[in-house]
Parts: C-alpha cells; sequence; structure tokens
C-alpha cells in the first residue's frame, strides 16, 4: 500500500526534487557534482529515486548538503547560512513595554511578581498564552531550570 502511494506523481516528484536541488546547489555554490554518487551515499539506488524523495520532502536539504560536503572533501561548503542580526528599530508599544525592542506583542502581567514601572522586567515565552512579563528580581524567574533559559526575552518599559 505505501508503495502504491510513493508511486503516485513520481514523475512530478521528481521535477520538483530536480528543481529544489539544483537551487540547494546553486545556494552552495557548486559546479559540478556527481549527483548519482550523492544519492548513492544517501542510500538510494537511482538519482531519480532521491530527486522524488526530495520533491516528497522526505529527505531534508541538510543532509544533502553534508552528502555534497562528504563528496567535495577539498572544499568547505557552507551548509548553513548564517542570517545577519540586527536588532529592530526601537518603536512605541500600545501596551507600553518592548520586548527586545519589537512592542505590541501579545503580553501579561505576571501574577506573582506584579511588575510596574520603574522595575526591571524580563519577558518569558509560554506555550500558549504569548509572553508573560516579570519584574526581574522575580522568584519564579531566580529559580527557572536552565533547559528553559532560551525562553527569556530582555524587555523594557517604553517611553
Amino acid at each position: 500500500m505505501r508503495a502504491w502511494f510513493l508511486s503516485q506523481n513520481f514523475d512530478e516528484n521528481v521535477a520538483q526534487g530536480r528543481i529544489q536541488l539544483d537551487r540547494e546547489l546553486h545556494r552552495l555554490g557548486v559546479i559540478s557534482v556527481n549527483q548519482e554518487k550523492i544519492a548513492q551515499r544517501l542510500h538510494f539506488n537511482k538519482l531519480e529515486d532521491l530527486l522524488a524523495a526530495i520533491g516528497r520532502n522526505t529527505i531534508t536539504l541538510r543532509r544533502i548538503a553534508l552528502a555534497i560536503q562528504e563528496e567535495l572533501p577539498n572544499k568547505v561548503l557552507d551548509i548553513t547560512k548564517p542570517v545577519a542580526f540586527k536588532p529592530a528599530p526601537e518603536q512605541r508599544s500600545a501596551t507600553g513595554i518592548l520586548i527586545e525592542g519589537v512592542g505590541n506583542l501579545m503580553t501579561r502581567s505576571a501574577l506573582c511578581c506584579h511588575p510596574s514601572p520603574p522595575n526591571a522586567i524580563i519577558g518569558y515565552i509560554t506555550r500558549d498564552r504569548g509572553i508573560t512579563i516579570h519584574r526581574q528580581d522575580c522568584a519564579f524567574i531566580q529559580r527557572l531550570a536552565e533547559s528553559r533559559q532560551d525562553r527569556l526575552l530582555d524587555a523594557k518599559w517604553s517611553e
């Protein structure tokens, strides 16, 4: 049954996969590479099978980039293009709070510490309620587990 579904739209998936592979090769700056060897390196019998897998999104472009890197050991490719970070210009906020320089985000005040100006504040990304604003000296923030520290955002009162 699974093989039947995979065989559906095979030609369309191959065409889409070829476009995505060519785009990835161009992004990496690779002019010529043996695509058959890349397919074999990724455990595909034929190049068309690899292209169909790319077209169906069952294989990531990152895995393909790594296979290309292995195929060209003398050249170091930029597999992960770093995105230049530009802080957003500070703006006025209707809520009166700027989170990492951005205003008008979904925020709510924490009930545990009741932040208010001029207290130093920090934002905490919740799973379903947007960003909760706490005082920086809040007990919740002080005892926050190391694994959840990445959910903290710089926040300040807007002027």
